[in-house]
């Protein structure tokens, strides 16, 4: 895909502001889980949504090679 230079300037402001954004809101979330589901309720959640990233990444692949 390829980009104009001078659209190049604000796609990256906007996944520097997706990621910081993101990243807070992970930050903030973790504390209350980790005081309500302990480690082990942390650690399982954060390997689900590792999981639903992988299986979410695999089937957008998929569709892209056809």
């Amino acid at each position: 895909m390829a980009l104009s230079p001078e659209r190049s300037g604000s796609l990256s402001s906007v996944y520097l502001v997706l990621y910081f954004t993101v990243g807070a809101l992970g930050t903030a979330l973790a504390a209350p889980m980790l005081n309500t589901l302990g480690w082990q309720g942390t650690t399982l959640t954060a390997l689900a949504a590792l999981l639903l990233a992988a299986a979410l990444g695999n089937r957008t692949r998929s569709r892209v090679s056809r």
